[in-house]
């Protein structure tokens, strides 16, 4: 059941990094849009922690840490209302992003994660730049990812995913 849930959300992300390198103004996203997929995002990764638990490539104590992270961000994007303005939602979508950010960080040193789980993760580092600059563009002085962060993950995750990398 777990890995079909992993691989449901695989599938709308592989949906979403085809239209990533489309979306060339991030800042025409509507915060329901980006609260949908953070949302997405945050299942996602919890899904795949969960699943490295079960393949034990990550230990239940760092798991639990990841998972603490990522619930608080379930439960801040749960709370938020969709209707909101970009202004108003944006500060929430930053807290999301860095507890996202910061469960990346702890699993990229994990030396070998097997698939499904990597495919996940791999498409998390490609939709994590794009709510960064989302937020970026919201928020004034808000800290963007560097200019080559999206292009670069985005063919990354195209390439793990096995779609065609566009140049």
């Amino acid at each position: 059941m777990l890995r079909r849930s992993v691989l449901a959300n695989t599938a709308l992300f592989a949906a979403a990094l085809a239209l990533a390198d489309c979306a060339a103004n991030v800042a025409s996203f509507t915060p329901a849009q980006v609260i949908a997929d953070a949302y997405g995002l945050v299942i996602s990764l919890g899904s795949a922690v969960n699943g490295l638990v079960d393949t034990q490539a990550l230990s239940a104590d760092v798991a639990a840490n990841i998972d603490r992270e990522l619930q608080h961000a379930q439960a801040l994007l749960t709370g938020i209302s969709s209707s909101l303005a970009a202004t108003a939602s944006a500060p929430v979508v930053q807290e999301v992003e860095a507890a996202v950010a910061s469960a990346l960080q702890t699993l990229a040193a994990i030396p070998a994660i097997p698939p499904p789980y990597s495919t996940v993760i791999a498409a998390a580092g490609v939709v994590l730049p794009i709510i960064e600059s989302w937020v970026a563009s919201v928020i004034p002085g808000a800290p963007a990812p560097p200019p080559s962060a999206a292009p670069t993950a985005v063919a990354h995750g195209r390439r793990t995913l096995g779609i065609a990398v566009v140049s």
